[in-house]
């Protein structure tokens, strides 16, 4: 029982090391095309900005967003969007692809379209309803 304790705990241990930082929501600036820029808190960190909606414009309070390094070898904790659909990362300045870990269901997203860079420090993510086939 003690080793299985041990192994549980290490393994908790190791997966929490594995994940990038965690920032808190905040509210992402009205105007997406503001150039990146250096935070004032770590000059090697740069703010990304995300906003999630619905195919309706109804914005996805909660979404939790989580980015990753375009290779997929480093994923970052994810943050929840606030009441507006918006989160802002604070990231090493790098490529990464946007991730939506709890697309309501019913709905989709293009999984491999929203990547963030230096080019681009904004994306908006629209969450699509799945169509079903009608049952006659």
């Amino acid at each position: 029982m003690k080793k299985l304790l041990s192994i549980l705990a290490l393994t908790t241990i190791f997966g929490l090391t594995a994940c990038g930082p965690t920032t808190n929501p905040s509210t992402a600036p009205t105007n997406p095309t503001v150039p990146t820029e250096p935070s004032t808190n770590e000059p090697d960190k740069y703010n990304f900005y995300v906003t999630v909606s619905f195919e309706n414009g109804d914005p996805f309070e909660g979404a939790r967003v989580q980015v990753c390094t375009l290779d997929q070898t480093m994923c970052m904790m994810p943050v929840t969007t606030d009441a507006e659909g918006k989160c802002t990362l604070e990231l090493e300045l790098n490529s990464y692809v946007v991730h939506i870990l709890n697309v309501p269901e019913g709905y989709f997203y293009d999984e491999d379209g929203y990547i963030l860079s230096e080019e681009n420090s904004s994306v908006d993510v629209v969450l699509f309803q799945t169509s079903v086939a009608r049952q006659w």
